[in-house]
């Protein structure tokens, strides 16, 4: 699961660089269902269609207008991940990568090491990390 809001400073870079899309479908064909999730209040249906086109993304982009699912989750931040394993056991919490200025050459992105390790029948090394960027623009 990836909370977005694609009015965020730090979503725009990922989509820029093609950080979701390019995990999405590396990670489909290995069985993985990538959902995006939008808890931005201002955010109806017709936003996120609207985000998913210009980004061209072949995954599903669910309105959560009323936050009524990002606070289940605890979702505090675009981006903000979860993993949840074929069990149904949330299995990592937090940020995409260890490079919230987007400036490391090589950054180290633990969402992909944490589906390799999961798709490889072993535990997440990392299960939490320090989500960072924009915070979730809630109802209030």
């Amino acid at each position: 699961l990836e909370w977005v809001n694609p009015d965020c400073p730090f979503v725009k870079r990922h989509y820029t660089a093609g950080t979701m899309k390019t995990l999405a479908a590396k990670y489909e064909q290995q069985g993985v269902t990538w959902l995006t999730i939008n808890s931005t209040h201002y955010m109806d249906a017709a936003a996120n269609a609207k985000f998913k086109a210009a980004n061209d993304l072949p995954y599903p982009i669910l309105v959560d207008q009323s936050g009524k699912v990002g606070h289940l989750y605890g979702a505090k931040t675009t981006p903000h991940m979860y993993l949840i394993d074929g069990g149904g056991k949330l299995v990592y919490i937090g940020a995409i990568d260890d490079d919230p200025r987007g400036s490391l050459d090589n950054p180290k992105n633990y969402v992909s090491a944490a589906l390799d390790e999961i798709l490889a029948g072993k535990a997440v090394s990392t299960p939490e990390t320090k989500p960072y960027c924009c915070s979730v623009k809630y109802k209030k």
